[in-house]
């Protein structure tokens, strides 16, 4: 174990990784044969083989702040099995090449992210569980600005162990192509006991029945797709504008409020096989209420009145 710690000075204000010239030189390397990359990606044309920004394993007590970073060849900042780990008002520029996470964490345990800056040309902050038998624990990220090429924050893919007592605060999120928090999962873990709360979604709206329309009566006919790559892409177009929850349980929702900037024929609220429903102080446009939440094989365990008056279930 070591105790790291890295602050700003003159030497380590910023750290530049350079990515796109180290990725092409590696590239070029591989092509003339000089050194080849055995995971060489000939699908994407890319090289696999490729070094984070910063990468720390089985550390104790870390702690990193005032720091800028940019520039990575693959992830920027990467840590796997260290606890007590302290992230504070870092700079994150990574958007050199592919892949390029923000912050990853993997089976880390007292992990406090804030006050930072990521813009990133993959997921924003992501977490990850890659060994069986460990996961991450007592996670917070807060008071952070993040623009991501896909998930600003995202839970996955990898997710072995799973995650445990996460919250996550006053995340400012801008330019976001997937999502603004994703949990994926497609090699085992629990989602379950997931609480939203103080939140305000603003969206586009403008979907037409024209496009990849699936009505809340064939709600049955969304493809489960397990080995599909869990992104919003695998169902094309989903029968709800804001939220759609399947084969959860336990999730409260408290002080959640939607938004649409044109109009959209699909509901609010999709719930699909979702045991232990908890909704509270829930606002949607004022044309929008009557069946805005929709229940398929859902137990709805508590809801305000106002929020009862939104329910339909179908079959």
């Amino acid at each position: 174990m070591w105790n790291i710690t890295l602050k700003e000075t003159a030497s380590t204000s910023l750290i530049d990784g350079q990515g796109r010239e180290l990725v092409l030189t590696i590239d070029s390397l591989h092509h003339t044969g000089e050194l080849v990359d055995k995971r060489y990606n000939t699908y994407r044309k890319r090289p696999n083989t490729r070094p984070k920004l910063l990468f720390m394993r089985n550390c104790r007590k870390v702690e990193l702040r005032k720091t800028s970073f940019r520039s990575g060849a693959a992830w920027g900042l990467s840590f796997s099995l260290c606890v007590d780990l302290t992230i504070d008002s870092l700079h994150v520029e990574n958007r050199a090449y592919w892949n390029n996470d923000g912050i990853d964490i993997s089976d880390c345990k007292d992990v406090r992210i804030s006050n930072c800056f990521i813009n990133s040309a993959d997921d924003g902050i992501c977490l990850k569980s890659h060994n069986r038998g460990a996961w991450n624990d007592r996670v917070s990220i807060s008071n952070c600005h993040i623009i991501s090429s896909a998930s600003a924050i995202k839970f996955g893919t990898e997710s072995l162990g799973g995650f445990k007592n996460v919250t996550i605060d006053n995340i400012r999120i801008k330019d976001t192509f997937r999502s603004a928090i994703a949990i994926e999962s497609v090699d085992g873990a629990e989602i379950e006991n997931v609480k939203l709360e103080n939140i305000e979604i603003v969206c586009p709206g403008r979907a037409t029945r024209g496009m990849a329309y699936m009505s809340v009566s064939r709600l049955k006919d969304v493809p489960e797709n397990e080995k599909g790559y869990p992104e919003f892409t695998m169902f094309e177009e989903l029968p709800s504008w804001g939220f759609y929850v399947r084969h959860v349980k336990g999730i409260q929702m408290h002080n959640v409020k939607l938004r649409l900037q044109e109009d959209d024929f699909r509901p609010a609220f999709v719930f699909d096989r979702v045991s232990d429903v908890r909704l509270s102080d829930i606002s949607l446009p004022e044309n929008k209420k009557a069946g805005q939440v929709v229940l398929r094989q859902t137990s709805l365990q508590s809801a305000d009145n106002a929020v009862k008056e939104y329910v339909r279930e179908v079959e």
